[in-house]
């Protein structure tokens, strides 16, 4: 008896000692993955690409580690620096003053408001959010997939084989600072959610990670990940509180996904974006990792997008998925990662598919825990440290750790100054390509008249055009000054012009030493005006060629849907009183009837009060907005407010209230009734 006591409790402290080591080793696998960031005091950054802007120079020169992976420091760091301050003010991000003349902010998706990355930044300093953004990034994929493993009946150190794979998988690894990362890492939350799923209750964790797709900050990787989910949902559970647990975590997300179908219905790129597949040569990748070179080697010589046909995972984890096959979960897996490739070659409109084969590859990962499942409890062991091994080998280039001092960079002096001459009243524009890169010249207090990719408006398409004829997307450069252009530039409320070499005719400022040329427009442009005169225009192509070649159109500006103009030669300049970017206030005292004139983008969801009446809203100049005022008016407000927003936030709260109301009730009814059942069926005995 007691040598069985004994040996019984050894076994149990075996157990439990088996179970706190593996416990451990997932909460120590991010620290193994960057430890120079976590353990020391470097930060997982692309910020060197910081180095070869010119804002953040006074000489030529930098150099970054992967070209290719530019966007979280010249894109997307801007966009946050918005976000948050107006989150951390309170209010909702609606509107982006930087880029375009004014841009939606929220609507644009990849400004990720409510994701956990952009949280994180709302409550810690810069340097220690961004690590523990990327410590989140790569434990909650990793978590999710061990649960998911440990539900579907595998031991503990297969599931973490498992999950250690998932902290390789190319497409976390590969887009990890961009919002692609914080909406992929919930596919294996919502897939253990649907695996988790009973037969009876709410099912509020698939609707909570639902939500957490949807609002990770980019639409194109939530529609794979929920596709996943969905085919996972058919094969596993065919339940009908499936649909309805996604479909609450939609409804709940409306506030985000509602905005963005909005402003994608007046978007010209959506082309564009959508229609990508995967070319055939980098199926390569799987032979191989990154078998057709590497951006952080000196480029990539293969066919297709670098970083859309990544696929290897590790060739452990890739070896070990093959022997699953032999299993039914194992086949399974695997047809339905060869569907995904087989759609991502073929690809889909309205959707970049080339990336849904690197996002399909987690089922690779899947697979190989249950191959590892079949070894020893020793050979588990060494599958671990073979997985981990190789997928770091594997994506040990796809991302980099910076100093602090590089990842917080100051801009230039010039820059700087230059900022504090326009303030929040006046534009700058870059020439060329290379002078200033749009969405980053706001990391210095700049703003842009140009802006780079996003859901572009049609309207700023034609006005692009209008400056230049060639229309190169994403950042729609602007070749040359030039007469036909100037004064175009001016209506838009550009005071200079930034330029790689002198601009003949113009004269240039000294803000300091700078890599580039500033110069002053002959008549620098101004964010607000009264213009004394009016012209009718009837479509936006008549009112952009009265701007292009009226030399008097600030004084006579063409105006859309307005019955009659009156003619006029001047304008006066106004101060704007800007809140917050979507409220915009001015102070008036006019003699007789003029048109104010805010040269801000036209956008659906703005609207203009006068002494608090609603006035009609103009288009003017064919992409501005304004409003006409007149004798006794005091007080202008224009104000933005999209209806996706008004009726996201409705229905938001619509799904809220559901899957609370839906708990509270379930709660109450199994508290209530459950107990009596229970004592029925097995009643006391005496």
């Amino acid at each position: 008896m007691d040598g069985w006591l004994e040996s019984d409790l050894g076994s149990d402290l075996m157990k439990n000692t088996q179970r706190n080591i593996v416990v451990l080793l997932l909460l120590m696998m991010p620290f193994l993955v960057f430890p120079r960031a976590f353990l020391g005091d470097r930060v997982v950054s692309a910020h060197d690409h910081l180095s070869v802007h010119p804002v953040f120079q006074e000489t030529p020169g930098g150099a970054v580690q992967n070209p290719s992976l530019s966007d979280p420091a010249v894109q997307f760091a801007a966009f946050r620096g918005r976000v948050v301050s107006a989150l951390r003010a309170g209010r909702a991000p609606l509107w982006n003053p930087d880029i375009y003349a004014g841009a939606p902010l929220l609507a644009n998706a990849q400004s990720a408001p409510f994701s956990v990355p952009t949280l994180l930044h709302c409550v810690f300093p810069a340097v220690q959010a961004q690590n523990l953004s990327v410590f989140w990034l790569l434990l909650w994929p990793s978590l999710g997939t061990f649960l998911l493993l440990r539900k579907m009946g595998l031991q503990q150190v297969a599931a973490l084989c498992g999950a250690t794979a998932c902290l390789n998988l190319p497409f976390l690894q590969v887009w990890l600072l961009h919002p692609h990362a914080s909406t992929y890492v919930w596919l294996p939350w919502i897939v253990f959610a649907v695996e988790s799923l009973k037969a009876r209750g709410p099912p509020v964790l698939l609707a909570v990670t639902t939500f957490g797709a949807l609002c990770g900050g980019h639409p194109q990787t939530a529609a794979h990940v929920l596709l996943l989910a969905a085919g996972w949902a058919l094969w596993r559970q065919r339940r009908l509180r499936v649909l309805i647990g996604m479909g609450v975590g939609v409804l709940c997300s409306a506030p985000v996904w509602l905005p963005f179908l909005e402003n994608l219905a007046n978007s010209a790129t959506v082309a564009a974006h959508g229609g990508n597949r995967l070319a055939l040569g980098q199926v390569l990748d799987l032979v191989w990792p990154n078998f057709h070179g590497h951006p952080a080697h000196g480029g990539y010589g293969g066919p297709g997008v670098w970083a859309d046909g990544v696929l290897n995972p590790g060739l452990g984890c890739l070896l070990l998925a093959v022997f699953a096959v032999r299993g039914r979960i194992g086949r399974a897996l695997w047809i339905a990662f060869l569907v995904s490739v087989f759609l991502a070659l073929l690809g889909l409109p309205l959707a970049n598919t080339a990336r849904l084969a690197s996002v399909a590859v987690w089922l690779l990962a899947l697979a190989s825990a249950f191959a590892v499942a079949r070894f020893s409890q020793s050979l588990q062991w060494i599958a671990l440290f073979v997985i981990f091994g190789t997928g770091q080998w594997a994506r040990m280039q796809d991302q980099t750790t910076l100093p602090t001092s590089e990842h917080i960079r100051a801009p230039a002096d010039w820059s700087l100054r230059l900022a504090d001459e326009l303030g929040p009243n006046g534009r700058v524009v870059g020439l060329g390509r290379a002078a200033l890169q749009p969405n980053t010249s706001p990391l210095a207090g700049l703003r842009d008249l140009r802006g780079y990719d996003l859901p572009v408006s049609k309207d700023w398409e034609r006005y692009a055009a209008s400056l230049d004829p060639r229309l190169i997307r994403p950042d729609f450069p602007i070749a040359s000054y030039q007469i036909a252009n100037s004064g175009m530039l001016a209506f838009a409320g550009v005071a200079y012009l930034v330029s790689e070499e002198p601009i003949p005719g113009l004269q240039s400022t000294d803000f300091g030493p700078a890599p580039i040329v500033v110069s002053s427009l002959p008549e620098p442009g101004v964010r607000a005006w009264l213009a004394d005169g009016t012209q009718v225009a009837k479509t936006q192509q008549m009112a952009l060629r009265i701007v292009r070649n009226d030399p008097l159109a600030r004084a006579r500006p063409p105006v859309e849907g307005l019955a009659q103009g009156w003619p006029g030669s001047a304008y006066q300049p106004i101060p704007v009183d800007e809140r917050n970017p979507e409220n915009i206030w001015f102070n008036i005292d006019v003699a007789s009837n003029k048109l104010l004139v805010l040269a801000d983008a036209w956008s659906p969801g703005w609207s203009v009060r006068v002494d608090g009446a609603t006035r009609p809203l103009h288009r003017v100049g064919g992409y501005f907005k304004g409003v006409v005022v007149q004798p006794g008016d005091k007080s202008v407000h224009f104000k933005y407010h999209p209806k996706g927003w008004i009726y996201g936030k409705w229905l938001g709260m619509i799904g809220l209230v559901w899957l609370v109301f839906w708990s509270l009730m379930y709660r109450f009814w199994t508290g209530r009734f459950g107990r009596k059942s229970r004592h029925q069926a097995h009643p006391p005995t005496a």
